[in-house]
C-alpha cells in the first residue's frame, strides 16, 4: 500500500507573541484517524500569528479524509492544539507517468432537414338553400362530419354583409363559413376596398370569437360575367383588403373546360393571378366541379403545376354529380392530401338527392382525414 504525504498548514493562534526563528523545526504530537500519523513541521512568525506547516503521511488510495490533532511545541516555549480536518486527493510521492487522454472522434453535425409537411383534415362543406338548411344538415349530418357551411351574399354593401344571421349560425354549430359576395360592380373594384376592409374586420373578430376561420370569395364562377383581366384587377384590389390571419381567401373558377382537350385550357390560366399566392392573399386554390367531380383534380393540378403553383392546396366550392358511382369518386376529395375543404352542393331543382346518392355522400363523411 502506497503511503502519501499531505501538508497540514494553520496558524497555532494559541502561541504568544514571542521571538522565534523562521523555520526552525517544532515538535510535534498528533492522533486522529487514520492513527499512527508521523507529522514533522516548522513554525513561521512573519505573520501577525504563528504558523505550523506540517506533513503527515497516512495509507491511501485516495480520496483520503483525516482528522487531525496537532499538538506543537515551538523552542519559544508556547504550546497550542489546532484540529485539522484533511479531506484531499493527496499528490502521490512519486507521481505516475500520465495516461494520455485519447483525442474524441468529433461527432458529425446532422445535416438539418425541413420536417415533413402536415397532411391537414379536409372540412367537408354543405351548400343548400337557407330555408332547407336545418332538414338537410341535419339528416346529412346525422353521424357528423360536415364542418363548412357555404353562405352567399349577393351584394356586398357599404356596411358589411348582410348575411350576419347565417354566419353566426354556422359558427354557433361549429361550422367553418365559406363566404362568397360580389362587389357592386366590375368597374373601378378599388372604390369598393374600405366595404372589403369592414366586412373583413367583421368576419375576423367573428372568427377569433368562436375560434373558427372564415374561407371567403370574390365573385365565384367569374366565367361569362367579365373577362379574365377584369377578374384578375378586381382580385388584385380587394382580394388583399379581405385576407385576414383567420380569413382564409380563395378565389372559385369553373372547371367544365377542364373535360375537353379541344377547349381552351389556357383560358383557364388567364383567371389566376400567381402573385396572389406568393404574397399569401390567397391561402388556397377553389374550384366547382360536377358531373365527374374528382377527375376535374387532376386535371387542375395540372393546370397549377404550369403556374409554378405545385404546392399550393385545394378547396371545392361546388361538387355533385348525377350518377352516385362517381359522386362515390369523390370520396378522391378526403383522401387527397392537398384538397382542405369540399363542399357538396344540394339542390332538389338539378340534383335531387336519392337514396343511392345520399349513401355516396355520406361515404365520404367516414374517411379518416375528415374533420368532425
Amino acid at each position: 500500500m502506497r503511503e502519501t504525504p499531505v501538508k497540514l498548514k494553520h496558524a497555532l493562534i494559541a502561541l504568544v507573541a514571542m521571538a522565534a526563528v523562521v523555520g526552525v523545526p517544532v515538535a510535534v504530537q498528533a492522533s486522529g484517524s487514520p492513527s499512527s500519523l508521523d507529522c514533522p513541521g516548522t513554525v513561521d512568525d512573519s505573520g501577525d500569528s504563528y504558523v505550523v506547516t506540517s506533513t503527515c503521511t497516512f495509507p491511501k488510495p485516495p480520496p483520503v479524509t483525516a482528522t487531525v490533532t496537532e499538538t506543537a511545541t515551538a523552542t519559544v516555549t508556547a504550546t497550542a492544539t489546532a484540529t485539522v480536518t484533511v479531506t484531499a486527493d493527496p499528490t502521490p510521492s512519486e507521481t505516475p507517468t500520465p495516461t494520455p487522454t485519447p483525442t474524441p472522434t468529433p461527432t458529425p453535425t446532422p445535416t438539418p432537414t425541413d420536417p415533413p409537411t402536415a397532411d391537414p383534415a379536409v372540412s367537408i362543406g354543405l351548400s343548400t338553400a337557407a330555408s332547407n338548411w336545418n332538414t338537410e344538415f341535419n339528416r346529412l349530418n346525422a353521424d357528423g362530419g360536415i364542418t363548412t357551411r357555404r353562405i352567399f351574399i349577393s351584394q356586398l354593401s357599404q356596411g358589411g354583409n348582410q348575411s350576419t344571421s347565417l354566419i353566426v349560425d354556422a359558427l354557433k354549430h361549429g361550422l367553418h363559413p365559406w363566404v362568397s359576395f360580389k362587389p357592386p360592380s366590375v368597374t373601378n373594384p378599388a372604390q369598393y376596398a374600405s366595404w372589403v376592409d369592414t366586412t373583413a374586420n367583421q368576419w375576423e373578430a367573428l372568427a377569433v370569437q368562436y375560434g373558427i376561420d372564415f374561407y371567403a370569395t370574390i365573385w365565384h364562377e367569374p366565367q361569362g360575367d367579365m373577362t379574365s383581366q377584369q377578374f384578375v384587377a378586381m382580385q388584385d384590389a380587394l382580394a388583399p383588403h379581405l385576407a385576414r390571419p383567420h380569413v382564409k381567401v380563395a378565389p372559385i373558377l369553373t372547371s367544365w373546360q377542364l373535360d375537353n382537350p379541344a377547349n381552351d385550357a389556357t383560358d383557364f390560366d388567364a383567371w389566376i393571378d400567381p402573385a396572389l399566392f406568393a404574397d399569401g392573399t390567397y391561402s388556397f386554390f377553389g374550384f366547382d366541379s360536377y358531373v365527374t367531380p374528382y377527375d376535374r383534380v387532376p386535371l387542375v393540378k395540372a393546370r397549377l403545376h404550369g403556374l409554378g403553383l405545385d404546392d399550393v392546396p385545394l378547396g371545392i366550392g361546388e361538387f355533385n354529380s348525377q350518377d352516385a358511382a362517381e359522386l362515390r369518386k369523390a370520396v378522391g376529395f378526403a383522401t387527397d392530401p392537398r384538397v382542405i375543404v369540399a363542399c357538396f352542393w344540394d339542390s332538389g331543382q338539378w340534383y335531387p338527392l336519392t337514396p343511392a346518392r345520399e349513401d355516396a355522400f355520406k361515404s365520404i363523411l367516414t374517411q379518416s382525414r375528415v374533420q368532425h
